[in-house]
């Protein structure tokens, strides 16, 4: 295997990992988080070995986490899942399709998101500090009280369509930036020009 398409998709990730990170004035206007990680995911799941897909989602969510305010490594869990599953399955997938890359694109960011939130709130009494956590450590429901909980309201659910609309939206354009890397890069397989030996003739009447 070439070595410059995943080293490539490591870069890429790296940059995007900085790219959500950065964008605060966008954050801070839409009230949510675009979801940019999980189409990168999605094109080493359909596109690299398991090992490459491995590597980007943990570069993406430990890289993500480490910049956030979120407990580091959370983040990592459902972009490994969500490699991990479409890794299993691209022999299935559609993956030239324009509509299903973006199809797959938005449920992917959708998933992730929704899979955070549901990992923060399980864990949230062992990332948390403080004298509630460690009265009720087993008890989440019971801290309801404190701001920092996650709470599945309007503005949650606003949140989770902005990351499966611009996964939709963003998971094509890697899929057109990796795929032309991978073609530039790589060595193309050449058509083949020996005949066959066993087509059909064809003989009629003269």
């Amino acid at each position: 295997m070439n070595w410059v398409h995943p080293t490539a998709l490591l870069i890429g990730t790296w940059v995007l990992v900085f790219l959500q990170s950065w964008c605060t004035g966008l954050r801070l206007w839409i009230h949510a988080q675009p979801e940019l990680l999980s189409g990168m995911v999605v094109y080493s799941a359909l596109f690299a070995s398991l090992p490459t897909t491995v590597a980007v989602a943990l570069l993406a969510g430990l890289g993500s986490d480490s910049l956030s305010s979120g407990p580091f490594g959370l983040g990592a869990v459902p972009l490994l899942l969500l490699g991990v599953l479409l890794h299993r399955r691209r022999d299935v997938i559609l993956r030239d399709s324009r509509w299903a890359q973006a199809s797959i694109g938005g449920v992917a960011g959708l998933c992730v998101a929704l899979g955070s939130f549901v990992l923060l709130f399980l864990f949230w009494p062992l990332v948390s500090s403080g004298s509630a956590a460690a009265s009720a450590p087993f008890t989440p429901e019971v801290r309801m009280g404190l701001g920092d909980l996650p709470v599945a309201g309007v503005g949650r659910l606003w949140q989770w369509f902005v990351a499966g609309v611009t996964g939709a939206v963003v998971t094509p354009l890697i899929f057109r930036v990796f795929r032309w890397v991978d073609a530039t890069c790589n060595y193309q397989v050449a058509p083949s020009l020996i005949r066959s030996g066993d087509r059909e003739i064809d003989r009629g009447r003269f």
